[in-house]
């Protein structure tokens, strides 16, 4: 691999001194910078392994449609795709997460999704609690009725429950 990263461009090294973060920054670039350098070393040292998952990109690409669908059809093959997609995307969020972090606009967007979150969350606790609360009161004051007759009642729907009822016990004595 023929990559170099070096973190020492002095134009931009002496623009990052004007910034209030400039200590903290510095750390982190070069704390990227000595990750990769890492990376870097340890691929150098290891002996070539063939690259299987071009292998694999490879032969997926030429595979006819009838026999992707077939391949899609069988579970082990699934379960295996799944969890091969799901070791690339962690390491795809590892070496891209600390750049996204030091986005502010990606920041603001993590920021409003949690906030959501949080919001909905709390939202589900509270009608969770009503509900319970509902339920409560139903079996402690109205166990005598039936539920869509406390409903009515709490709704202020009394006077058509009664009608109701009325009705239902003239239709059951026919």
């Amino acid at each position: 691999m023929s990559v170099f990263y070096h973190n020492d461009d002095p134009l931009l090294h002496t623009s990052l001194f004007q910034s209030s973060q400039v200590p903290q920054q510095n750390t982190m670039n070069d704390a990227y910078a000595q990750m990769y350098r890492q990376q870097l070393m340890s691929e150098m040292q290891q002996p070539t392994q063939k690259d299987w998952v071009s292998v694999l990109d490879a032969e997926m690409k030429n595979l006819d449609s009838s026999t992707v669908e077939r391949l899609n059809e069988n579970t082990q093959f699934s379960a295996l795709n799944a969890q091969l997609q799901a070791l690339i995307q962690t390491e795809i969020m590892n070496l891209v997460k600390f750049k996204i972090n030091s986005n502010q606009e990606a920041v603001n967007n993590v920021k409003q999704q949690l906030e959501i979150m949080r919001n909905t969350s709390q939202q589900v606790k509270n009608e969770e609690k009503q509900n319970i609360n509902e339920l409560n009161d139903y079996l402690q004051n109205y166990s005598h009725l039936s539920f869509n007759e406390y409903k009515n009642i709490k709704s202020g729907k009394q006077n058509e429950t009664v009608e109701n009822n009325k009705k239902h016990k003239k239709q059951n004595e026919q």
